[in-house]
């Protein structure tokens, strides 16, 4: 009796040993069978840069090798099954629970992997539109998306015409308020104000009692208004 409990735990733990094998050597397999293109072999070449996709399309990948691995893993346990069966054995535990569950297994496996296409597809089209990858799916080169933008910016500018400045409380996009403390400090109150289209230089000091407000801003813009 001992010696039959013995062989089946024998028998056991070579079928846990044989699918173990099984599954490094398909690891194996795909590990060898990746494209060396993949990985550059000269140093000085750096690899190329990865479209916004990526990411969805390494988890397709991944399911891909998912269901692969379970079909064969079922097919694998199957002929182990058959083959215990002449010998009036049956399978491990674990290795028939997996058998049980397979279906339930593929059915979630290949929704994940409709899900994912879709997504992949919905963010390939947005790449294309934002002109990030070919029609094929690989991406552009940095320097040609770079030409492409600047080429796009130009062709904006040429259509929208001349610019105009803000009429108001700035001077070429810089805010009145800037000299504010310094007009206050000067005693200026709310007389007109003629706006002029120059950048600021750095405020300096000066005898502003006795000019006009247009005076005070034309001398801090070191220009001649009179």
């Amino acid at each position: 009796m001992n010696t039959r409990l013995l062989k089946d735990d024998c028998n056991v733990l070579e079928d846990t040993l044989s699918a173990q094998e099984f599954k490094l050597q398909k690891l194996e397999e795909r590990f060898y069978d990746r494209q060396l293109h993949d990985f550059p072999l000269d140093a000085d070449e750096t690899p190329r840069q990865a479209s916004i996709s990526s990411a969805y399309i390494g988890n397709v990948e991944i399911l891909k090798e998912r269901l692969e691995f379970h079909e064969d893993e079922r097919f694998n346990l199957l002929k182990v099954k058959d083959t215990k069966r002449i010998a009036e054995l049956v399978l491990a535990s674990n290795d028939q629970e997996f058998l049980n569950a397979f279906d339930a297994t593929k059915c979630e496996l290949l929704d994940q992997l409709v899900r994912e296409q879709a997504e992949v597809e919905a963010l390939k089209c947005r790449c294309l539109a934002e002109r990030l990858i070919e029609q094929d799916g690989t991406p552009k080169d940095f320097h040609i998306r770079e030409q492409e933008t600047f080429d796009n910016e130009s062709a904006l500018k040429a259509g929208s015409g001349p610019e105009h400045e803000p009429i108001g409380d700035t001077l070429n996009g810089v805010f009145l308020g800037e000299m504010g403390e310094e007009m206050e400090s000067a005693g200026f109150g709310d007389d007109d104000v003629v706006f002029v289209g120059c950048r600021p230089s750095p405020l300096a000091t000066f005898d502003t009692h006795s000019r006009s407000k247009n005076q005070f801003i034309g001398d801090t813009l070191n220009l001649n208004i009179t």
